[in-house]
């Protein structure tokens, strides 16, 4: 799962628990927690930050188009004179 919890605050009969919970992983959560607490849960989101992910967990492909770190090429793309599924350089 990948996510990072810290202790839970418990209040009455309510209990706030606090984490960093990666997006692809989380879809579900909501749903799970309405299920698990009959409709009474609440689950609040808020984007924390972006991480690296490691190679195994993500999914690696080769740049298709043209790179805009390649200048020259892009700049040519940029005004229609470079089509990059046109030439092999």
């Amino acid at each position: 799962m990948r996510a990072e919890f810290a202790n839970p605050e418990f209040e009455d009969d309510k209990f706030t628990l606090s984490g960093i919970v990666p997006v692809s992983t989380s879809l579900d959560y909501a749903i799970k927690l309405s299920s698990l607490t009959g409709g009474k849960g609440k689950i609040n989101y808020r984007f924390g930050a972006y991480r690296k992910c490691l190679d195994e967990l993500g999914k690696i492909r080769e740049y298709k188009g043209v790179s805009p770190l390649d200048e020259s090429k892009w700049i040519l793309h940029a005004r229609g004179a470079y089509k990059a599924n046109e030439w092999k350089l």
